[in-house]
């Protein structure tokens, strides 16, 4: 069988290159590379690049060279090390901060005293000196027609609910008239 010009043509480019080019599993014999099984090329690959590495070793140079290089890695890998613990660090500041401000932005939890501050901290709530050193406390309109609404609608909820427990409970009645009308 022939093998296609486009294989030969890749086979070519391949060993100009330096790539080690492998076949697996063709019927078609050419060239030394091809390989019945992938464990096989893998073994041939191994000492191919095993083969490759001590080349370009030997070729770079001097040790200087080589020293200079391995220097070069290992700075660089400090330094992506720093930056990710920067980052990481960063990350954790930013998540703290935004948890943060969620906290101090969710009053629901507050009891009145710390309602009161915080409060107190909007110039909502004014405390203020008044004659013989008693303290005065000035609302603002806002506040005032908020807590009179407040008070209202607590007050509507109150009488709603007592309204509803003061209607008779029709279910027992149905109930109990039920089985008082079975007969013995």
């Amino acid at each position: 069988q022939r093998v296609p010009g486009s294989l030969r043509f890749l086979q070519k480019t391949c060993h100009e290159e330096g790539v080690p080019l492998y076949i697996i599993h063709d019927a078609r014999v050419w060239g030394g590379n091809t390989h019945q099984t992938l464990p096989e090329a893998l073994q041939d690959l191994r000492k191919t690049v095993k083969q490759n590495i001590v080349l370009q070793a030997m070729q770079g140079g001097s040790s200087f060279r080589r020293g200079r290089l391995l220097g070069q890695a290992e700075t660089e890998a400090k330094w992506q090390a720093k930056d990710i613990g920067r980052r990481t660090r960063q990350a954790v500041r930013d998540a703290n901060e935004k948890l943060k401000r969620e906290r101090e932005n969710d009053w629901s939890q507050l009891n009145a005293t710390e309602l009161q501050h915080k409060l107190l901290g909007h110039n909502v709530i004014v405390i203020r000196n008044g004659k013989d050193k008693e303290k005065k406390t000035q609302y603002t309109i806002g506040m005032v027609e908020l807590s009179r609404k407040c008070v209202a609608d607590v007050t509507d909820q109150e009488q709603g609910l007592q309204e509803i427990e003061s209607i008779p409970n029709t279910t027992d009645a149905v109930d109990s008239e039920e089985t008082d009308s079975r007969p013995p």
